[in-house]
């Protein structure tokens, strides 16, 4: 089963388990008077899917004929690698990430109150006789930088300056199941950092990490990925990636990506795959692949090396590749050694 569809079955099944438990409340939306007479409402998240739309190429689908100009290894085959990078069906790919990020966004919005003053609580007119929501989701003032583990450090750095911590614990989310969210809310930024680990049934359990960072004044954006899945198989087998997108000046994006995988299928040794680039979306940019075989391979294969100057909607460009250095600088690549290695720990102490 896809990954975006395990975790689409998991929210909705806690949707169905909180209304079981919780009932309907009076008024879900109500305000209730903070400290200095600050009125509270729902949390406003901005909405993180548009402002990456805004900079990013669109969702890609596979073109009933490929232009002939283009490398073929783009977009044709089971598995083209536009698809890997744009698409909404490949796991790794930047649509698919954006869509789980957004589902957990819209999720605490449901559970969230704040004021005026950048105060976040628990919204405690969700309840019904003993069970109440703030029985499963806490917030926590962060006194200190959240320190990043080294597995992650590639993609977020070394720690990141966050103001609350809101843990879900639902009892659906079973023993090994941990949600935890990082947030800092205020008019100059929106800065979001989400834990995630969960079994997906039978021995196939997966851990992740997510961070969106917005600046409305300057229009900055960002957003990066960790992820890890273990399938709890002998010999032991996993798919990982790494991602990183974010604006440059106004209208142009930068991006890289990398994912690993073990032998499956057809495949009989690991590889990486590596991808980076950048420009405007609406008018041109380029990309570059690097392909390893095996994974940790100091070399790439030089028929698994491509580049690549794109028009709007995937078309072929008409710019020069040297136009693109910024975007095509080797150094960018994430490599084999920037992958986690095993299951994610979570950036702050657990409570289970």
């Amino acid at each position: 089963m896809p990954t975006k569809r395990i975790y689409a079955l998991f929210f909705a099944a806690l949707a169905i388990s909180l209304f079981i438990a919780l009932g309907c409340s009076d008024d879900d939306s109500s305000t209730n008077s903070g400290s200095g007479g600050s009125e509270w409402s729902s949390v406003n998240f901005a909405n993180y899917d548009s402002l990456i739309e805004e900079i990013a190429p669109p969702v890609y689908t596979t073109p009933s004929q490929a232009p002939g100009i283009i490398d073929s290894m783009w977009n044709t085959g089971e598995c083209p690698l536009l698809g890997k990078v744009f698409s909404e069906s490949e796991p790794m790919s930047l649509y698919s990430n954006l869509e789980w990020f957004d589902m957990i966004v819209a999720e605490i919005e449901e559970f969230l109150l704040a004021n005026d003053s950048g105060d976040i609580i628990v919204d405690s007119s969700l309840s019904e006789g003993d069970a109440n929501i703030y029985d499963y989701v806490t917030v926590t003032e962060l006194t200190d930088a959240t320190s990043i583990p080294a597995d992650m450090q590639a993609a977020f750095g070394t720690e990141i300056a966050l103001d609350k911590l809101v843990t879900i614990d639902f009892p659906d989310m079973g023993e090994d199941g941990v949600l935890q969210i990082g947030l800092t809310l205020n008019d100059e930024e929106q800065t979001i950092l989400v834990f995630d680990s969960r079994s997906e049934g039978g021995t196939i359990t997966s851990s992740s990490a997510y961070y969106f960072h917005y600046e409305p004044v300057y229009d900055a954006i960002a957003m990066k990925g960790v992820f890890y899945k273990d399938y709890g198989t002998t010999p032991a087998t996993s798919a990982r990636w790494v991602y990183d997108i974010h604006s440059v000046g106004e209208s142009d994006f930068a991006y890289r990506m990398s994912w690993y995988s073990d032998p499956q299928g057809e495949l009989t040794e690991t590889m990486l795959g590596c991808i980076i680039g950048g420009g405007d979306k609406g008018v041109e940019f380029a990309l570059s692949y690097r392909e390893y075989k095996p994974a940790d391979s100091t070399d790439y294969r030089a028929d698994g090396s491509l580049q690549q100057v794109f028009g709007p909607n995937f078309t072929q460009g008409s710019g020069l590749l040297s136009s693109y250095a910024d975007y095509l600088d080797e150094s960018l690549f994430f490599t084999y050694d920037d992958m986690p290695s095993a299951f994610l720990t979570s950036p702050w102490a657990l409570s289970k």
